[in-house]
C-alpha cells in the first residue's frame, strides 16, 4: 500500500519566529505553564511518531501539529527576558530543544516520504526523549523559582505600601487635630502617590490574569 506524503515543513523553516505584538511580555505563570505544557508536548510527539512510523497516518498528522506548537512555544520562551540565563545560559534549554526539534522533524519528514532508515531515526528520537524531558522539567522549575522570587517582592512592596498609607492617615489626623492647613494639600499628593503605585501593581495583576486566560484557550490536552 502507497503512503500518502503527509504536508511536513521543510527544515529551512526551524524556528521561525512567531509574529507577537510588539512590546508585550509573558508573565512568569503564562511562562510556567508554556514550560510545563513543553514537556507533555515533547513526549505526545515521540509516541506519535513512534505510532506513524509503524504505518498510522493520523498519528502522523498529530505528531506534527504537537511538534509546530512546541517549536512555536519555544521560541516564545526564548523571547521572554526573565529567562535569558535558563534559555541561553552554559546548562540552557534552548541547545537540546532545538537539537530534540530538529530530529523530530527529520524523522517526520523521513516518515511522510517513506525514506530509507526511519528505524534508527525513530530509535535516535526516543533516545533523545527522556534527556529533553529532564530539561523541560529544569526549565519549568527555573519559571517557578523566578515567581517565587517575584512573589517575595510584591509582598514587600505591599508591606512598604502599606506602612506608608499608616504614616498618611497618622500625619492626617496630626495636621486635622492642630488645624494645620498648610499641611492638606503635601499630604494630598503624598496620597494621590500612593494611589498610583497601588493602581499600578492592580493594573499588572489584571494584565498577567488575561494572558493566564489567553493561554488556557490556546491549546486543549489530550
Amino acid at each position: 500500500m502507497t503512503r500518502t506524503p503527509a504536508p511536513v515543513a521543510h527544515a529551512s523553516s526551524v524556528w521561525r519566529a512567531p509574529r507577537t505584538n510588539a512590546g508585550t511580555a509573558d508573565s512568569l505563570s503564562t511562562l510556567i505553564n508554556i514550560a510545563g505544557r513543553q514537556r507533555m508536548l515533547s513526549q505526545r510527539v515521540v509516541l506519535h511518531t513512534v505510532l506513524a512510523a509503524q504505518g498510522d497516518l493520523a498519528a502522523l498528522t498529530i505528531a506534527q501539529e504537537a511538534l509546530e506548537l512546541l517549536r512555536f512555544s519555544h521560541q516564545r520562551l526564548l523571547g521572554a527576558p526573565l529567562l535569558s540565563q535558563a534559555m541561553h545560559g552554559p546548562a540552557g534549554a534552548h541547545g537540546p530543544v532545538d537539537a530534540f526539534v530538529r530530529l523530530t522533524e527529520e524523522t517526520l519528514a523521513a516518515i511522510a516520504q517513506s525514506q530509507h532508515g526511519i528505524a534508527r531515526r525513530v530509535s535516535s528520537l526516543v533516545a533523545r526523549a527522556a534527556p529533553v524531558l529532564g530539561v523541560l522539567n529544569d526549565l519549568t522549575q527555573s519559571c517557578e523559582m523566578l515567581a517565587r522570587a517575584q512573589l517575595h517582592s510584591e509582598q514587600q512592596r505591599q508591606a512598604e505600601l502599606l506602612g506608608r498609607l499608616n504614616e498618611l492617615a497618622q500625619a492626617l489626623e496630626s495636621a486635622a487635630a492642630i488645624g494645620d492647613v498648610a499641611a492638606l494639600p503635601r499630604l494630598a499628593a503624598h496620597a494621590r502617590q500612593l494611589v498610583q503605585a497601588s493602581e499600578t501593581g492592580k493594573t499588572a495583576g489584571q494584565t498577567q490574569l488575561g494572558e493566564d486566560a489567553a493561554l488556557g484557550t490556546g491549546w486543549a490536552a489530550p
